[in-house]
């Protein structure tokens, strides 16, 4: 059987995907894959869960949906603005990993949100900032009366990037492009809070491009990290950033 052209072969054997992590994989979302995207004109209605968990991501609201278009010869799914958002699901006590292939195409003017998993200020949120002389990622908790945020620099505005954020019940570990990030702060999170998980914003909004996006309910092993990395770099042509 000749191999689909989404496919890559290697020695006789298919390249390693997202799939291979089994019951832990909690939500995969792939830009590449048009049979995933529900499109209502040029935006996008729904965007489908590859996990098997049918998480799917959706918005009702024709005016607040992404839209899905060509960048670089590549479709990413268009958040100018606009939001999914997934059903609720609860976690993994052992942790959450969250990767994306993200471009922020603008300047931010307050905080905008890239993910956040649960209700409007409180869960997991991933912030874009732009009241620095360099653009910034932050990474804001909020338990309770507690608030932990944490900032450390990102790539220009305009390119693309792999993100991995690791939140474990006492320690945040972040991965830009396979690089680790140092001097973030510890914390306590309720991991396993049934939650949904909004991309685009939470109350606060964003302009950005989604290629892809996976979240592991589990800590991972080092060479599974590097796995997804590789993954995702290769897929995306970003081989050079790691």
């Amino acid at each position: 059987m000749k191999p689909s052209t989404r496919m890559v072969v290697l020695d006789g054997r298919k390249l390693w995907t997202p799939a291979a992590l089994g019951p832990s994989l909690a939500l995969w979302l792939d830009a590449d894959d048009i049979t995933t995207i529900t499109l209502n004109g040029s935006t996008v209605s729904e965007w489908r869960d590859k996990s098997g968990n049918s998480r799917h991501a959706s918005q009702v609201e024709a005016a607040s949906q992404p839209t899905y278009v060509t960048v670089d010869n590549r479709p990413v799914v268009y958040f100018n603005e606009k939001t999914l958002t997934t059903p609720e699901w609860a976690g993994s006590l052992n942790g959450i990993n969250v990767f994306c292939v993200v471009r922020v195409v603008s300047e931010p003017t307050t905080f905008p949100v890239l993910f956040h998993k649960g209700p409007i200020n409180t869960g997991t949120f991933l912030y874009v900032n732009q009241s620095f002389s360099t653009e910034d990622l932050w990474r804001n908790t909020v338990i309770g009366d507690s608030d932990i945020s944490v900032i450390f620099t990102q790539p220009a505005i305009g390119n693309r990037y792999i993100f991995n954020g690791e939140i474990l019940p006492s320690s945040i570990s972040v991965y830009l492009d396979g690089v680790s990030v140092s001097g973030l702060s510890t914390l306590t999170a309720n991991l396993d809070a049934a939650l949904p998980l909004t991309i685009g914003a939470s109350g606060n909004i964003i302009n950005a491009q989604f290629s892809e996006f996976i979240i592991v309910d589990n800590a991972l092993t080092t060479s599974n990290r590097q796995r997804l990395e590789g993954y995702l770099a290769h897929k995306w042509g970003l081989t050079a950033n790691l």
